[in-house]
């Protein structure tokens, strides 16, 4: 029994030190910036509400929708009214 405890300390020693790492934040005049970054994509954060996100390509321009939820989510392109996706600032 004790062997049990002491291993369960110790993962949720090394999961609490190790487990979570902090999100990248630049602050900016108008509001906090967050970037998804890594060597498939490149985003920044340009609106949140709830568990709704809008992110923008930052090789593209391109807006993207994030929607999560309890049982899942979805990411999908904004677009135009013509079907062009819509570039951040136009």
């Amino acid at each position: 029994m004790r062997k049990i405890i002491l291993a369960t300390l110790a993962f949720l020693f090394t999961f609490l030190m190790f487990g979570c790492e902090a999100p990248q934040v630049l602050n900016n005049s108008e509001y906090n910036v967050r970037y998804v970054d890594n060597q498939y994509v490149s985003m920044e954060l340009i609106w949140q509400e709830d568990r709704n996100f809008v992110y923008r390509d930052r090789t593209t321009d391109v807006l993207y929708l994030v929607v999560g939820g309890y049982n899942g989510g979805g990411i999908t392109p904004i677009l135009n009214s013509d079907g062009t996706p819509k570039l951040y600032g136009h």
